[in-house]
């Protein structure tokens, strides 16, 4: 008999609250998983209508609890996907050491392979900027007239400061330098 009752009281509220709680839903679930994430609610707020419906059957009128609990649902749904995914990428990755038995660096192609990797870490504004100091040996006042750029030399030194922070600890002087 008892659970007669629970099942009527979910019915009620599922045709009284059904759009309420999507309307919740929508808001951090992704359309595409409404249907199954909705499903899921309703089994788990059957289980709340047995576990508290005889002791505190005003909570199920309040719609701030209402709200509440289908919003912390979706928080649920949405952590276990999340590590659902950190799983499948921590399954499907793998790192590659790739050591040479003599290990020959050029110098030069070090240092082309460094810049080419600084220009496509930056914005292609600030690329620009870097070629036309470092490639092309361009004066900050050539520079500044083309780019519209007041303080070259403050700017070019904001990316260097924003492409260490990125890289690591490198010193981008020298070898930016040593590129001129």
């Amino acid at each position: 008999m008892e659970r007669a009752r629970h099942t009527v009281v979910y019915n009620e509220l599922m045709q009284e609250h059904g759009t309420f709680f999507k309307h919740v839903m929508r808001k951090s679930i992704p359309y595409q998983e409404l249907p199954d994430t909705f499903q899921e609610f309703s089994i788990h707020f059957y289980q709340l209508i047995v576990d508290r419906y005889d002791a505190q059957p005003e909570l199920f009128a309040s719609y701030g609890w209402l709200k509440t609990i289908t919003h912390h649902f979706c928080i649920s749904e949405i952590r276990k996907r999340q590590a659902k995914k950190n799983q499948v990428w921590e399954n499907t990755t793998s790192e590659k050491v790739i050591i040479q038995e003599t290990p020959v660096y050029d110098q030069e192609e070090l240092i082309a392979e460094l810049f080419e990797a600084v220009i496509g870490s930056v914005n292609k504004r600030d690329a620009l900027v870097l070629k036309m100091k470092y490639c092309y040996d361009k004066p900050s006042k050539y520079i500044s007239e083309k780019m519209g750029i007041k303080h070259v030399d403050v700017y070019i030194a904001r990316i260097k400061e924003r492409v260490r922070r990125q890289t690591g600890n490198v010193n981008l002087d020298d070898w930016l330098n040593s590129k001129s």
